[in-house]
């Protein structure tokens, strides 16, 4: 059943088994939608989000990591790249003020 042209299980988030977001395989568009759902709904205090190391973009250029971290910057959030044993390049570690 569509509500309003949404589809059931739209705004179902990509969360791994370890409660990290998952960006892999989205466009830019969707997985800032993600991260934006994902801060604002989450309890934790400080989350992971994979971005991915952009190894199957065009020219191997990331482009989720760039737009998800102008995303943080312009809204206050601190992050820092994951150690390399947590993803190292492909992720982020983000602290909410919560």
């Amino acid at each position: 059943m569509l509500l309003l042209g949404i589809k059931p299980n739209f705004f179902k988030l990509p969360i791994n088994k370890d409660g990290d977001l998952d960006l892999h395989r989205f466009s830019v568009s969707i997985a800032l939608g993600y991260v934006y759902l994902f801060l604002t709904m989450t309890e934790e205090r400080v989350v992971r989000v994979i971005t991915g190391k952009g190894k199957h973009s065009p020219n191997g250029q990331a482009k989720i990591k760039p737009a998800v971290e102008k995303f943080l910057l312009r809204n206050g959030y601190s992050f820092q790249e994951a150690p390399e044993s947590q993803g190292g390049k492909g992720a982020l570690i983000i602290f909410l003020k919560k």
